[in-house]
This record gives C-alpha cells, structure tokens and sequence, in this order.
C-alpha cells in the first residue's frame, strides 16, 4: 500500500499478511474467471491449420462458434452402461448392422 506524506511524495508500506492473502485469492478468482470463459467458446484456427481438408471444407468453426465445448463434448460422450444398458444395446446393434453393410 501507499500513503501519500506531503503532495508528490509517497512512502510504500507492507501489506498485511491477511490483506496479501485477500490480494492473492481475488486475483486466482479473477484467472479462474478468465479461463472459464475462454473455455466457453469455439475459437477459430488458421484454416491452413486444418488436419485436412474436410474439415475445412464443412467449416464446424463457424457452426459452433457459440456453442460452449464443455457442453458439446458431453454431448458426444459415450453413454454408461450401468445407466443406460438401453441406449448401449440400441449402439452395439447399430455397430453392428454399420459393420455389416
């Protein structure tokens, strides 16, 4: 902290260890903050960046862009078994019918 002696001078003074651990958790608070809204988003890569050109071609970027990742990954995610047994039958039957046509 600062405390202003005359006009123009300053004299620094020690934080207070509880006021450098207030100092510390708002600024974890705040990265925490940033970084969960960065996650939010679909961001837009270099599109010579794209691992080929399909990917490219259907550009999911622009489709998803608002779309938060964290939320799309669940969506993909395979189901449990010990949840959903139906779900997991109607998927291996489908496996299967796929790998025979």
């Amino acid at each position: 902290m600062f405390e202003v002696l005359r006009e123009g001078e300053v004299e620094e003074q020690e934080l207070e260890p509880d006021m450098w651990a207030k100092v510390q958790k708002i600024t974890a608070e705040r990265l925490e903050h940033i970084e969960k809204k960065a996650k939010e988003k679909v961001e837009e890569a270099d599109e010579n960046a794209e691992p080929n050109p399909w990917l490219k071609r259907v550009g999911w970027v622009r489709h998803l862009k608002e779309k938060n990742p964290e939320r799309l990954r669940a969506a993909i995610k395979p189901p449990d078994p010990n949840e959903e047994p139906e779900l997991q039958a109607i998927i291996e039957s489908f496996s299967r019918v796929v790998s025979r046509a």
